[in-house]
């Protein structure tokens, strides 16, 4: 078990590492955040009405979501150090939690389609023939997969890493 501070960090990182990767890539601007942050509350939502009442994990996620006027405030200051701060503290997440905040941080950076309408059909065709013909069928659709960005696969690569996952494909 967590003790609460630990559970309080925990939260904020969820929030920090799901803004971190929608950062990644600008391009979409204001509009762009503002959808990400919604898909974010609606998956935090969706996923803590579906882990355990006694669990941490159900928690932590309460933890962010009661905490929304920090978001903004606080929580996204220094986003420079995230990784390092990730690093230093994988004494306390579990590879359940290191998973989670994987699986929302993905989902932000699903929510948004930076690139244009050619190279994202383009990728959709990529993908669904992929899928046809491949043993490792990504559990993305092709539309999912096409909205997200070069830089945003390249902040989940690198925040898998920074959370001790290996292997992680997208």
């Amino acid at each position: 078990m967590l003790n609460p501070t630990d559970k309080q960090m925990l939260a904020r990182l969820v929030y920090r590492c799901a803004l971190w990767v929608s950062l990644a890539d600008e391009r979409g601007g204001p509009q762009a955040q503002n959808i990400e942050e919604r898909v974010l509350k609606r998956s935090l939502q969706d996923l803590y009405r579906k882990l355990p009442k006694d669990s941490d994990e159900r928690e932590i996620l309460g933890i962010t979501l009661s905490n929304t006027t920090h978001w903004h405030r606080g929580w996204s200051d220094n986003l420079i150090n995230l990784i390092p701060e990730l690093k230093n503290r994988r004494d306390i997440i579990t590879p359940t939690i290191a998973l989670m905040i994987l699986d929302l941080s993905r989902d932000v950076a699903t929510a948004f389609r930076e690139r244009s309408a050619l190279s994202s059909l383009a990728i959709q065709v990529t993908v669904a023939t992929r899928k046809i013909f491949s043993k490792l069928n990504p559990d993305l659709t092709p539309q999912e997969y096409a909205n997200i960005s070069v830089n945003e696969k390249a902040a989940l690569h690198e925040l898998a890493d920074a959370l001790g996952i290996t292997g992680y494909l997208l």
